[in-house]
């Protein structure tokens, strides 16, 4: 009918009246519309389509751990507009960090990603950009050196002893080259960048593994690594930390955003020189 429309126009003195000037807008309007309404539909179908192949593929293969990731790209929400947050008790926290098969490469990786989480509070994206130049001996303990946070600011710390630990396991059988941590392939490493979701991964895999959950809404949610994060800050603050460091470990602006952190939690009054946390590899 527009093609129709479109020969009309050429009729003589048919372009000049405004009336068929303005049926020719909105006209055009309606076809702009259509096209991106049919655009948006392509796009939606063709995701649709790449996650079966992608299931059915992981199906056959057996990647159950794969096709749960696959679920999970479009996480719930909370109803307020914003997810509660979720922190993991001490023994919650413990478990996890000895859930990964350590008698494999890929096990001996995956629990000292979860150390640096757990036990340092990097953020995934930082843990998935660590270089082993960033982890350093200084005045008698070994420190994360230039870690780089949101807005580029960069702040160095002492690393715990346990974490320290798992990352020399991972050293010992992976090697010190650039990056700290590279993808593993259906058991095989493979020489390539770590991603930062590749890190969510792993924190949902094992989380699922041992059956840490949270109700919200009456729906079933997994940790998310900010919430290891979080619970990350609130040990430390819980075993004697002192909030302004426990800030400065975090990279946060402002010691506010701390506080959001630990929660609304008393503590006994105690001073631990050294080890703050509850963890141990």
């Amino acid at each position: 009918a527009y093609l129709l429309f479109l020969a009309v126009l050429e009729l003589p003195g048919v372009r000049a009246n405004p009336v068929v000037q303005t049926v020719n807008i909105v006209y055009f309007v309606i076809m702009a519309a259509l096209i991106v309404l049919g655009l948006v539909a392509l796009i939606a179908g063709f995701k649709d389509k790449v996650a079966g192949v992608f299931t059915q593929y992981f199906k056959n293969e057996n990647r159950h751990e794969m096709i749960d990731a696959l679920k999970h790209v479009d996480r719930p929400k909370v109803t307020s507009g914003q997810r509660a947050y979720f922190w993991l008790t001490k023994e919650q926290a413990n478990a996890l960090l000895h859930a990964p098969d350590t008698s494999t490469k890929k096990g001996i990786r995956d629990q000292a990603i979860l150390a640096c989480i757990l036990g340092a509070g990097l953020r995934r994206r930082e843990v998935a950009e660590l270089k082993w130049s960033q982890i350093q001996f200084r005045n008698s303990h070994n420190y994360f050196v230039d870690i780089r946070g949101k807005g580029d600011k960069l702040r160095s710390f002492p690393i715990p002893p346990f974490v320290h630990r798992a990352l020399t396991r991972w050293a010992d059988v992976e090697g010190t080259t650039s990056d700290v941590f590279c993808t593993f392939w259906r058991g095989h490493k493979r020489r390539q960048s770590m991603t930062a979701q590749t890190v969510w991964r792993v924190v949902e895999y094992y989380c699922t593994e041992i059956g840490i959950t949270k109700k919200v809404d009456d729906e079933t949610v997994l940790p998310r690594p900010h919430d290891l994060r979080r619970t990350f800050a609130r040990h430390y603050y819980e075993g004697g930390g002192d909030i302004k460091e426990l800030q400065q470990i975090l990279g946060h602006a402002s010691v506010q955003t701390t506080e959001r952190y630990i929660g609304a939690l008393e503590r006994p009054d105690v001073a631990q020189p050294a080890q703050y946390l509850p963890y141990s590899l």
